[in-house]
């Protein structure tokens, strides 16, 4: 059973079955187009065509095709019959691809009769294609045509009995030769092939695999006798299964390959490749996990979720909000943007504390903000003070904050009113709104004082960066050349009242000036802001929902999950952890397993190249690989819904289903100690990674 690579030009096919090999299609300069079962595919980066497929090559042209023998993954995996490989699902496709050809870069690979290059193809596969099923694998040929696709439905679930078109005819009351017409005009292929094919093709799995004798096989399938079975079997396979069988047993773990190619033939794209990936070496970032030094301590930040009201808040305890939120961020704090207490009655006013006790006792601090002395007065009297008489006031006021908001309040005054309520409620948390002392006072020393003077536990800005950055830039002694140099010196005042500040206010467009950067997408913009001020301010705040597209927030109108709350997750594992920062991302290690959080963010309108991470580590057992993927194809529920839709008229059963489906990719494979690792991170990709040795329980 040999292997072959081919490179295509000008090549075409008639529409048939693969039957006892797997192909792998990788275009060299150009997309081709290949029938896969009844849809005509434009394939850009590859294609993996697995055993059972009907398929047709539509004049292909500079194509790399690589035929592997099925019988070649028998070896690797005892549960091939109930998988098939998807091209899609590899994480890493540029290692894919170097790996494929690499045999044509390297001259000295053509003439070692121990090549080990099929079988490591066959264990990339397994590990990043691979596609797990609960029953065997036999493809649908897809067709526009309601009965065809009806009448290939019913000999797909049957396709162990005897189908003919007699038998057929029956179950759908059309003629036979109908049936042969149907097959032959709309599905362009012969009824009896396609019915033999399938049967020939799953009983592979049977002979070889599952060890079966040559007559079970020919029983379960149906075929009349051995004899009949074998004909057909020699057809398609082109040897008899008897010495299929023997094949298969005498030279397992030998794995050659013949090529049918000239390398002249392809020598231009070749050169171009082997400068590409000269290129991509010198941005590979080389990480050796067991020589870093984990020094850096990743500080818990409070995570800071807008409601509207008193009423949100209550029934905020009552939604899928609260595990969504208690999942994802490690330090919640649910801010009351208006407290005002006087439109609850008595039974809603009850309501409230019970809902505030509950959440307290489940690790969610709350936020009251006091944008005026009556809202202070009503909330001390129909909040504060009732909860101040129970059993757990000590506890309950650790996790309650009141917010004053300094421009209704004189700065004697509000000093004043936080010096009683320190006096008389000793835990609770105590904060103001700084924006109207950056907008009043005319330099940053005036501002720092009067902040550090007041002496309480939180300070917030509600402006967002772009303003506070109009607001501050011509109050520095030294003018700032950008917002984030702004920023870092504004904090650098504070110090060390700056693990105080919290900014109350994130938007899009400030994140794209912060960073000067219009080219990356928001989710790697959100992630870089976070891992840059992490330390250096208390947290961040960001509303559950808005009208605002500008502003970032949790959920979108139709209560589907935004990015931010996956970047949270993906950030969960380094949480009061000593990490290690690097150029692309943070590292960690925790007992024996390693953390990695990598982040493309190199994105220019020049270079969209994947980004390339090369992982070494100190294993020496096999271990495991946990992968989460935030990108354009998981996670980001904009890409999901044209923003062209009318939103309103949408099917709420279908934004479910697109909720589900909203997820970031994750997967879990057992890798080789000493195969080399990478990772090929696509355009504005955040990876997190786990490796793990012989930790099957976690999973």
């Amino acid at each position: 059973m040999i292997s072959t690579l081919t490179v295509r030009n000008a090549y075409s096919t008639e529409f048939c079955r693969c039957i006892n090999q797997i192909i792998v299609l990788l275009p060299l300069n150009k997309p081709c187009k290949v029938n896969l079962n009844g849809i005509i595919m434009t394939v850009e980066n590859g294609l993996i065509i697995n055993n059972s497929d009907l398929y047709q090559m539509i004049d292909l042209d500079e194509v790399v095709e690589l035929c592997i023998p099925l019988p070649i993954f028998f070896e690797q995996d005892h549960f091939s019959s109930r998988s098939y490989f998807d091209f899609a699902q590899i994480n890493n496709a540029d290692q894919f691809r170097n790996l494929v050809l690499e045999i044509l870069y390297n001259e000295a690979y053509l003439n070692n009769d121990k090549l080990h290059y099929i079988i490591d193809i066959a264990d990339f596969l397994l590990r990043e294609a691979k596609v797990t099923l609960h029953t065997v694998y036999i493809p649908t040929l897809r067709t526009k045509n309601v009965l065809a696709q009806k009448l290939i439905r019913h000999i797909n679930n049957n396709i162990q009995a005897q189908i003919t078109t007699q038998s057929v005819s029956t179950i759908f009351y059309i003629s036979q030769s109908y049936i042969s017409i149907l097959f032959s005009k709309v599905l362009n292929i012969n009824f009896k092939y396609y019915v033999t094919s399938l049967k020939i093709a799953l009983s592979l799995f049977d002979l070889v695999q599952h060890n079966k004798p040559i007559h079970e096989t020919a029983a379960i399938y149906n075929f009349h006798n051995v004899s009949t079975y074998s004909r057909h079997f020699k057809r398609f396979i082109h040897m008899p299964p008897k010495k299929f069988i023997q094949h298969y047993r005498n030279n397992k773990g030998t794995h050659p390959i013949e090529f049918h190619t000239s390398i002249e033939s392809i020598s231009n794209y070749l050169s171009k490749r082997k400068q590409h990936i000269s290129l991509k070496n010198n941005v590979i970032s080389n990480i050796k996990l067991n020589e870093l030094h984990y020094n850096h301590y990743f500080e818990e930040m409070i995570t800071l979720i807008h409601l509207n009201n008193l009423y949100e808040l209550i029934n905020f305890s009552e939604s899928y909000f609260e595990d969504l939120t208690s999942t994802n961020f490690s330090k919640v704090n649910l801010y009351i943007k208006n407290a005002n207490v006087s439109y609850l009655n008595n039974l809603e006013l009850q309501k409230l504390l019970n809902t505030i006790q509950r959440l307290v006792n489940k690790d969610f601090n709350i936020t009251f903000s006091i944008s005026n002395d009556s809202i202070f007065q009503n909330i001390e009297r129909s909040v504060i003070s009732p909860l101040s008489k129970t059993y757990k006031k000590g506890t309950i006021f650790k996790f309650l904050t009141l917010v004053f908001n300094t421009d209704a309040w004189e700065i004697d005054s509000l000093r004043l009113t936080i010096q009683v309520l320190q006096s008389n409620y000793k835990y609770l948390n105590l904060g103001i709104i700084i924006d109207e002392i950056i907008n009043q006072f005319p330099d940053i020393s005036e501002i720092v004082n009067v902040i550090q003077q007041l002496s309480i536990d939180y300070f917030y800005m509600n402006l967002d960066l772009n303003s506070f950055n109009h607001l501050i830039q011509n109050k520095f002694f030294t003018s700032c050349r950008d917002l984030r140099q702004s920023l870092m010196q504004f904090i650098s005042y504070l110090i060390p009242e700056s693990k105080k500040l919290i900014l109350n206010n994130i938007t899009y467009s400030s994140l794209i000036k912060y960073f000067n950067n219009s080219i990356s997408d928001s989710h790697i913009l959100l992630m870089r802001l976070i891992l840059d001020l992490n330390g250096k301010i208390a947290g961040l705040g960001y509303p559950l929902y808005a009208t605002d597209e500008d502003q970032v927030m949790l959920i979108d109108q139709h209560q589907n999950t935004m990015p931010i709350v996956y970047i949270y997750s993906l950030i969960r594992p380094f949480v009061n952890k000593y990490t290690s920062l690097i150029p692309n991302g943070i590292t960690s290690k925790i007992n024996s397993d390693y953390h990695l959080l990598l982040i493309n963010k190199n994105n220019t309108l020049t270079n969209a190249a994947p980004l390339v991470m090369s992982v070494n580590s100190d294993f020496t057992c096999d271990y495991f690989i946990f992968n989460r993927i935030l990108n354009a194809e998981h996670g980001i529920i904009t890409n999901m819904i044209s923003s062209h839709l009318n939103h309103t008229f949408i099917e709420p059963d279908l934004l479910k289903q697109i909720q589900k489906s909203n997820q970031p990719l994750a997967t879990l494979a057992l890798h080789k100690y000493n195969v080399p690792l990478s990772f090929s991170l696509e355009t504005s990709t955040l990876q997190y990674i786990m490796l793990s040795p012989n930790n099957q329980d976690k999973y």
